[in-house]
């Protein structure tokens, strides 16, 4: 039985590596191109203190939820990659411009107006005004990220 669901999720495993590992295409003007691909983040087993494993206490399920998640975030990462490619696309035959239309006259279908925003340095915050000196500024989150080993 825990042979069946880790190679449940073994192949769930490899069908996500193979997923990412195969090259999306999206139309350009120059035709169909191969865009860039994230890759896949994961922990490695020997990182993992086994005093700080629990047992799943459902096994089956547990082995199918995290199978299912090796797909769908391989999907997600390619989704992203493609957006972000199709996003640079439009970009750059916009130019300078802010909108763009399928013809003159017509009204846009796309736009890419130029925005500014104040963003805070905070590895310069850090710097100029450190945690140890400035407890008052600082607050501790505590997360806790689902990450697929």
């Amino acid at each position: 039985m825990s042979d069946d669901i880790r190679r449940l999720i073994d192949e769930a495993k490899a069908q996500a590596d193979t997923y990412d590992a195969t090259p999306t295409m999206i139309q350009t003007p120059e035709g169909w191109k191969p865009i860039e691909r994230t890759a896949r983040r994961a922990i490695k087993p020997e990182d993992v203190d086994p005093s700080n494993i629990k047992v799943a206490p459902d096994k089956q399920l547990v082995g199918m939820l995290v199978a299912q998640l090796h797909e769908i975030r391989s999907q997600k990462r390619e989704l992203d990659d493609r957006d972000t490619a199709i996003k640079r696309l439009l970009e750059d035959m916009s130019g300078e411009l802010e909108y763009i239309s399928l013809e003159e006259g017509d009204r846009p279908v796309v736009s890419l107006k130029h925005e500014q925003s104040v963003r805070l340095n905070t590895a310069r915050v850090k710097e100029l005004l450190p945690v140890d000196d400035n407890p008052e500024l600082y607050t501790t989150v505590t997360s806790r990220p689902l990450r697929l080993i």
